[in-house]
């Protein structure tokens, strides 16, 4: 099975490369990721997909996903603010950045929410200079090789499948000769691990994006930074007013205290 399915991937690369149309999605890579964003708080973990196709690729969560198309279809269907709001309580959480490269002009478009902002940044892809060994693992079945890199401010190590020969990977981890199915930081804070590789048929909509405002990435880095570690002062300069919190005993709690965090950026 795995024979046929690398067929598949041999097929339909040189596909990828050289078409023009870059919006069809042939192959789905699921990530489970955990992170420390905050060094106050445990690890979260999420699901992540890669999909890849005709010269795009498209990062995101799947809990995300599944958030949004359940409040997109409750929309369509009538449903009220409160009642939305109410049917999302159990769905999980995940992480709201998108990550869309784009290999015939070598960008990748960063589009993320900060309170209820949409922002865009477009950087050219990095060429990260990694190191490859002759050392081996086996993951999901695929002989995979080592590679490490400081990256980002961050030292990583990668195993990557030359039996897949996407040079792809997790979040911005990229430019190895074959799919990356591992990767984690020397400090174990960010991970990300290979759970499932399979055929998708996908059409990426563009329009999709369409609501998110273009910034540079220094003024976005700012933005998060600002927001991640004093979110009230962000909400209040916003028009934002979060009234006297108390506590089961009844004692006032520092809310402005309560909602900073110990920021700890995947990029340094």
């Amino acid at each position: 099975m795995r024979k046929i399915f690398n067929l598949f991937i041999l097929i339909l690369l040189p596909y990828s490369i050289y078409s023009q149309d870059g919006s069809k999605l042939f192959m789905r890579v699921q990530y489970s990721v955990t992170a420390l964003e905050d060094f106050g708080k445990k690890q979260t973990d999420d699901w992540m997909y890669l999909d890849l196709g005709n010269n795009v690729s498209v990062y995101y969560s799947y809990f995300n996903h599944i958030r949004d198309s359940t409040v997109q279809s409750q929309r369509k269907l009538g449903y009220s603010v409160f009642e939305i709001i109410e049917n999302i309580k159990g769905t999980k959480r995940g992480n709201k950045d998108i990550f869309l490269f784009l290999s015939n002009n070598k960008t990748l478009n960063h589009y993320s929410i900060i309170t209820a902002d949409y922002y865009m940044v477009t950087e050219p892809v990095e060429q990260i200079k990694w190191i490859t060994t002759r050392e081996t693992a086996t993951i999901l079945n695929y002989k995979c090789f080592k590679a490490t890199a400081n990256f980002r401010g961050r030292d990583w190590t990668a195993w990557f499948t030359q039996d897949i020969p996407v040079s792809g990977g997790p979040w911005k981890l990229n430019g190895l000769p074959g799919l990356v199915l591992k990767a984690e930081d020397s400090e174990k804070h960010y991970t990300f691990e290979c759970m499932a590789i399979g055929k998708i048929d996908k059409t990426l909509q563009m329009s999709d994006y369409s609501k998110y405002s273009s910034v540079s990435k220094k003024e976005f880095d700012m933005l998060l930074y600002k927001f991640k570690t004093n979110p009230l002062a962000v909400l209040e300069n916003k028009g934002v007013t979060i009234g006297v919190a108390k506590d089961a005993n009844g004692r006032v709690i520092d809310v402005n205290q309560k909602m900073k965090t110990q920021y700890n950026p995947i990029e340094r």
